[in-house]
């Protein structure tokens, strides 16, 4: 219903969210069928519909988006919220059903009246699966895939597809869009406990917010209330315990039948068990493979039958041991080893990586691992639960190859395979596959970092860098590449460390720390002779000069940028200086000069198949064909940079395409289709704190006040307020 809105009205996704006020990733998220539109959004596709005539156009069959009226639309997304309370869930321990109702209620009741609302409870016991059921709408942020309390921030920005440029810090980018919302769940937080005056710093700021957290211990903060959640209830044959793990008997076994001598054993195994769901699930889950009389014979004996590991320090953890170790002692040794390096990934694997890492047999062993419920399936993605990864190492230890090792090969392997393919003709593959393992690469690097391990982080990071750039993830970005270029020194590695920082600080406004940066990696590359080192280093130099309102300067060095890069033959380098200098032309006023090294580096451009950097060469040829008064010209190349910015989920290049396209639009006299182009940019550069470029602030300006005069205040402010 979504995509068939916004689609019948010409919305990109990023348009749809901004008339919508939530982030892009929510509209994703509703498309793909993974979230639901709350109440707030609900009244808002009202409103949409009513202004737009959405109720006539349908009914005359002008568009067809599968409702007709107000009372279908609002009918269709409360069946979709009830099916995502009480349907089936992605993970297999979905035990909504199976006394948690109350939970639930009570949830929903504590997050209604408090800010801060946190589940804890044991591991295994279900806190993730009732938050997920008690707030079907709102944002998850999943923390088991970072390891530090400094990269909480980071996540909850990934989550809310924040972006981050200028001079914003992300903590204020995340605050802005947090006002979209007003439902957070952080699943996870135990491990990142440092974090908590984070969430307390939120929810002051932003009173709407209520954030559901899921923990083994509470935050301890000031405003915080904590839901301690139990074990399922196991006391008789009609307790919930027991309802679940009979429901999972029979999708186990099809031929299992209760009755009151099962029914017992059931109820024996459920307290045995003490009503922790994963491990009812796990149990139930091995009647593929053993009778109920032997599951309840391993039950009563674990350790002796199973050699189940021993170093766990409480009876629930004890529970939970034996129930993997019943689903991990009967596999083939492969399975086993590929069970336990999975297990390593923090945020699911493709089959492909799973094929990397379990070799030819992997298909059959993965679909064992799915069988024994140690893994599920997400779309194209293997999973684990964060308490089955937690286990891993405690139950499957007889392993040939060390896990930890087989997981930081795959991602940097992967990273810089996908880093050679961004390059070139395949770079919107390369960098959704980059964004589809970031939270995999992103584990990895925490780990290489922590524990000194430059051979590996310093190139993983470097790989990724271009991932960071197009999807404008400046301050992790640095937050990962300022301790590597120290830990680096003088290597030529860290030198492309320092070049990286400097790019990204000085798209910060930090042109103190660019500069530092940029002549570092300058002495590090001239020192060893690489001439397209320093053709990057040079690149840095020239963009703080210009940032700096040094034209001169910046002239010099993009013109010594592009002389090393011609002199290293590396072309894909040269076409960056060479865009530049036409920025500096266009400056000037040399309109000529400034067409030439713009054409010069499109078709160099073209010729690698460079996409990533296209959008901004075909934003400078628009105005620079607009400054000549050949409009056409202008439009045909703003409209060509808008739609390759919209492919690659470039939010700066699309703000700037989107202006060079409005401004082609005024010029024209299509004054109303203007005001929406730039309005639409307005509500990206307000949400990346990205500034006018400099030299096209004053007509920006200009034309927006005459745009104001042409169409009166009136339908000015309705056309603008439609989106910005």
């Amino acid at each position: 219903m979504s995509r068939g809105l916004r689609s019948a009205h010409g919305f990109a996704q990023e348009d749809w969210a901004a008339w919508l006020e939530v982030s892009r990733k929510s509209v994703q998220r509703w498309e793909r069928g993974n979230a639901v539109p709350d109440d707030r959004v609900e009244a808002k596709l009202i409103e949409f519909c009513n202004t737009r005539d959405v109720w006539g156009l349908a009914v005359r069959g002008a568009i067809d988006i599968g409702i007709r009226t107000e009372a279908d639309l609002r009918d269709v997304l409360a069946r979709a919220r009830h099916d995502r309370v009480s349907g089936p869930a992605a993970a297999p321990t979905d035990d909504a059903p199976f006394g948690r109702a109350a939970d639930i209620d009570a949830i929903r009741h504590l997050t209604a009246a408090n800010p801060v609302v946190t589940i804890t409870g044991p591991g295994g016991v279900g806190k993730t699966t009732l938050a997920l059921a008690a707030a079907p709408a709102a944002v998850v942020v999943r923390l088991d895939t970072i390891s530090g309390a400094e990269l909480v921030l980071n996540a909850i920005a990934a989550a809310l597809d924040v972006r981050q440029y200028g001079g914003r810090s992300l903590r204020d980018a995340v605050v802005r869009a947090i006002t979209e919302i007003d439902r957070l769940v952080l699943d996870n937080f135990e491990h990142v406990l440092a974090a908590a005056p984070l969430v307390a710093d939120l929810v002051a700021t932003c009173p709407r917010l209520r954030v559901l957290v899921t923990s083994r211990i509470p935050l301890r903060l000031e405003h915080e209330t904590e839901y301690g959640l139990e074990p399922l209830a196991h006391d008789g044959a009609d307790s919930a315990a027991v309802a679940l793990f009979l429901a999972r008997a029979r999708a186990a076994d099809p031929e299992f039948t209760p009755d009151a001598s099962t029914l017992a054993v059931a109820e024996r195994i459920a307290a045995r068990l003490d009503g922790v769901p994963l491990a009812l699930e796990l149990a139930a889950a091995r009647l593929r493979h053993v009778s109920l009389p032997d599951l309840a014979a391993r039950i009563d004996h674990p350790p002796a039958i199973l050699g189940v590991a021993r170093n766990a320090t409480t009876a629930r953890h004890r529970t939970l041991t034996d129930a993997l170790a019943w689903s991990t002692d009967l596999l083939e040794p492969s399975r086993r080893e590929l069970f336990r390096c999975l297990a390593e990934f923090a945020d699911g694997a493709t089959l492909d990586a799973v094929e990397v890492v379990g070799g030819a047999d992997a298909v059959d062993d993965v679909g064992e691992l799915l069988e024994q419920h140690l893994v599920f399936r997400a779309g194209r993605r293997y999973r684990m639960l964060q308490i089955v990864r937690d286990y891993a190492p405690l139950v499957v230890t007889d392993v040939t190859r060390d896990p930890a090792a087989v997981f930081l090969d795959w991602a940097l392997a992967f990273a810089r395979a996908q880093a050679a393919e961004v390059t070139g003709p395949g770079y919107r593959d390369a960098i959704d596959a980059l964004a589809d393992d970031y939270g995999n690469l992103r584990a990895a690097l925490v780990r290489t970092i922590d524990a000194g391990d430059l051979d590996r982080a310093l190139p993983l990071a470097l790989a990724v860098c271009p991932f960071w750039d197009v999807r404008a993830m400046l301050q992790e970005a640095r937050q990962f590449l300022e301790p590597l270029a120290s830990m680096a020194g003088e290597r030529t590695a860290g030198g492309s460390a320092c070049v990286w920082i400097g790019y990204f600080a000085a798209h910060q406004g930090d042109l103190v720390t660019a500069a530092r940066r940029g002549r570092e990696a300058l002495a590090i590359f001239e020192t060893a002779a690489i001439d397209a080192g320093i053709g990057y280093a040079r690149l840095v130099l020239g963009l703080v000069a210009a940032e700096d309102g040094r034209l001169d300067d910046a002239w010099d060095e993009w013109q010594a940028s592009a002389a090393a890069f011609e002199a290293s033959s590396d072309r894909w380098g040269l076409v960056r200086p060479l865009n530049n200098l036409g920025e500096v032309a266009r400056a000037r006023g040399a309109l000529d000069e400034a067409a030439a090294l713009h054409e010069q580096a499109l078709a160099l451009c073209r010729e690698l198949g460079d996409g990533t950097t296209l959008p901004s060469i075909l934003n400078n040829l628009a105005h620079v064909g607009l400054d000549r008064g050949d409009t056409e010209a202008g439009a045909a190349a703003a409209a060509e940079a808008l739609a390759i910015a919209t492919e690659l989920d470039s939010p700066v290049a699309r703000a700037f395409a989107l202006d060079v396209s409005a401004r082609a639009a005024f010029e024209t006299s299509e004054v109303e289709a203007a005001v929406r182009l730039w309005a639409r940019g307005h509500v990206i550069h307000e949400r990346l704190g990205l500034p006018i470029e400099a030299r096209d602030r004053a007509r920006y300006d200009e034309q927006l006040a005459a745009a104001r005069e042409q169409l009166g205040d009136e339908r000015y402010a309705a056309i603008w307020n439609e989106l910005a």
